[in-house]
């Protein structure tokens, strides 16, 4: 019965350091030194893939508050102003063919009201803090909402571009 339960042995060779130094803190600050090099580039890469997450979050937010000044203010600026003072319908004597004249000057007054006004309440933005939750920098929808969140100061870059198409 003991002969089956017993195994030989499997013989592992001793792992011979190298050369010892003879004194203990010169080891000690190899050691120190490899472990900082290694935790400054793993800190390093970590911060380096979060990056674009975070950035891409950040840039969301900042359209999204984008978005709802800027059709604020329009819906402002347009309730001063009466259609009929920007477009005159001209109709010929048959009837049948209208033209459209357009007011250039109270389109172009518009369009300046509605840009100052924007960049004037994007520029008291500047005043409050976004949030981003620590989850959403995994990437992971699941966690999106966890963790305390980040405060992020929003600075105006000054560049406010107003498309504005015509079309015939």
């Amino acid at each position: 019965m003991e002969n089956i339960y017993s195994r030989p042995r499997i013989k592992i060779p001793a792992i011979k350091g190298g050369k010892k130094h003879p004194n203990k803190n010169i080891s000690k600050a190899y050691f120190t030194i490899i472990m900082l090099i290694i935790s400054v580039a793993t800190g390093y890469r970590i911060l380096h893939s979060l990056d674009p997450i975070f950035e891409g979050l950040c840039i969301s937010k900042a359209q999204s508050i984008a978005t709802d000044i800027t059709n604020r203010k329009t819906s402002e600026v347009l309730a001063k102003y009466d259609y009929n003072d920007t477009v005159q319908i001209i109709k010929s004597e048959d009837g049948k063919n209208s033209i459209l004249k357009t007011d250039i000057v109270k389109v172009n007054q518009i369009v300046s009201d509605t840009t100052i006004e924007i960049q004037k309440e994007l520029d008291e933005l500047s005043k409050q803090d976004i949030e981003i939750p620590i989850g959403a920098l995994l990437g992971n929808q699941y966690f999106a909402g966890f963790g305390p969140n980040f405060k992020i100061k929003i600075i105006s870059s000054r560049q406010f571009n107003y498309r504005n198409k015509n079309r015939i």
